[in-house]
């Protein structure tokens, strides 16, 4: 019988690799089991203490035999971190009432 080793967990396989959806088998809390599509879900106290949220993007990364699920920053984010990092970077590029007359010309 073959086994996936993901860090010093061992999880035994059917010969045929893939998993009955039919069988339900009592898990460790904290543990999770690769199903046949090789999703995983994360358990709801890691998802909580982590702070993700569907939709979050993880990086998956191999560290040795450990899998590592590293968040990502999403668009939204980084486009939000841009724009506090650019406000009030151009304070003194336009001369004293420029805007105001350029938004006068506007009405």
């Amino acid at each position: 019988m073959g086994y996936l080793k993901v860090g010093d967990d061992r999880v035994d396989q059917p010969p045929s690799g893939k998993l009955d959806s039919m069988q339900r088998v009592k898990r460790k809390r904290g543990y999770t089991r690769l199903s046949a599509k090789c999703q995983v879900t994360i358990p709801a106290r890691v998802v909580a203490e982590a702070r993700l949220a569907p939709g979050d993007v993880l990086r998956v990364e191999r560290q040795g035999d450990t899998i590592v699920l590293v968040p990502e920053e999403g668009l939204g984010e980084r486009r939000r971190r841009a724009i506090v990092r650019g406000a009030g970077s151009a304070t003194g590029a336009y001369p004293a009432g420029y805007l105001e007359r350029l938004r006068e010309e506007w009405r």
